[in-house]
């Protein structure tokens, strides 16, 4: 798995575009098993997790996201 180094501003799922075909911004979200980096819909409805590891809380998430230091989940289609 490769950790992903992207700027701020072209940050959007994969694994989301790799199932839907379409762009959902990354952003941290939350789970019953913790916080993660993932995307949702417009409506608010979660789209997919794009991170391996969930952090123990949202802090630890956020930094992951800004600075780019977390690992992409595979693309399982491919």
């Amino acid at each position: 798995m490769a950790i992903c180094h992207v700027p701020w501003v072209e940050k959007f799922g994969k694994f989301a575009k790799s199932i839907l075909g379409e762009e959902f911004k990354l952003q941290v979200l939350h789970s019953h098993a913790g916080f993660y980096i993932g995307t949702k819909n417009e409506d608010g409805a979660p789209v997919s997790r794009e991170s391996a590891e969930y952090f123990q809380d949202e802090k630890q998430a956020i930094k992951a996201l800004e600075s780019g230091e977390w690992t992409q989940r595979p693309d399982i289609l491919s």
